[in-house]
């Protein structure tokens, strides 16, 4: 778990692209994504430094105020307006 959360948030350092909203997005859900991999490698072996630490970067990294729809792979990934109720 360590290293897949080492993956996601190398992969989110070497994402540039300026004030584009979907490089931003995709940015903060690779850092989502490695948060939750730290958070689980925590769970296995809380005595692992390395991953706090990098934990505690990424959440750093994170925005206070989360992008709807952006996040964990367990949450809903869609958000979705505009569907009527009932039979059409």
């Amino acid at each position: 778990q360590h290293n897949i959360g080492n993956m996601f948030f190398l992969k989110a350092l070497q994402v540039s692209g300026g004030n584009d909203s979907k490089i931003r997005d995709e940015v903060e859900y690779l850092l989502m994504q490695a948060h939750s991999s730290y958070k689980q490698a925590l769970k296995q072996d809380n005595s692992n430094w390395g991953t706090r630490r990098n934990l505690d970067r990424v959440i750093t990294l994170l925005p206070e105020n989360p992008t709807p729809g952006v996040g964990e792979s367990d949450s809903p990934g869609l958000i979705m307006g505009n569907i009527p109720n009932g039979l059409p």
